[in-house]
């Protein structure tokens, strides 16, 4: 005589089998719709600044579910262990360090290539056991128009960058704009000290103009000095102000 089943009659390891099996493809469906949504951002910051949050909005809600208890008896599952909290960490993390990059060439775009062409070119040329001289795109005098115009923009950029990631992150802003806590405040602090990173990588004491012999090092003495830098970073890490 037939007989309805039901989820009882079915053993455990198959019903947790088929639910982590529908788990994982919900989980696939949403990040592809938010990876989808995010191409239509026409500035790559601005969409990986949307998958940051609808990422975060997801790992925290794993985070917050209750423990599940194995249907077959076995110990509890902490949520914060599971492989999707895994993932949405690791996703994070790269998203991240992909924000504060296409943060910064979208506004030192021709600096951050200078100097990882520069870069690239040293490495080769010591590979070779050959000097690093001899691309007239990479001379002092190239860079020197990438040296002013930071000493001119620097400042603003940085506001700049504190009121983008104000408005680009909830629960960032301040009283006095630029970053707070949580996400935002952490990329905030994250893009600004990246910045100075790529600038002392061009004109620092082990930088690219400092291996450009006399007219190179003639660049660095006019860079902007370290402690200026820190403290405009801390101050709108602060929240801006004076």
């Amino acid at each position: 005589m037939f007989r309805p089943l039901f989820v009882a009659d079915i053993s455990g390891e198959v019903v947790e089998t088929q639910i982590e099996s529908a788990m994982e493809r919900l989980r696939t469906a949403v990040i592809d719709f938010l990876t989808r949504a995010s191409a239509r951002f026409r500035r790559r910051s601005r969409g990986v600044a949307f998958l940051v949050n609808n990422f975060e909005r997801v790992r925290a809600a794993i985070a917050e579910t209750s423990p599940i208890a194995s249907v077959t008896g076995g110990a509890v599952a902490d949520p914060m262990e599971s492989a999707a909290y895994g993932y949405f960490t690791a996703e994070l993390a790269r998203l991240s360090g992909e924000y504060v990059e296409e943060t910064l060439r979208e506004r030192f775009g021709g600096m951050i290539s200078f100097v990882e062409r520069a870069e690239a070119a040293a490495g080769a040329a010591a590979g070779a056991g050959e000097s690093a001289a001899g691309d007239a795109e990479l001379t002092p005098a190239a860079a020197a128009p990438l040296m002013r115009d930071f000493a001119e923009r620097w400042k603003r950029a940085i506001e700049e960058i504190s009121a983008e990631v104000s408005a680009s992150f909830p629960g960032t802003e301040t009283t006095g704009g630029g970053g707070g806590g949580g996400v935002g405040g952490e990329l905030l602090k994250s893009t600004l000290s990246r910045l100075l990173v790529w600038y002392n990588r061009l004109s620092g004491p082990e930088g690219v103009l400092a291996r450009m012999g006399p007219e190179g090092a003639a660049l660095c003495a006019d860079a902007v000095a370290n402690p200026a830098f820190i403290y405009e970073i801390k101050r709108q890490s602060r929240g801006g102000g004076a």
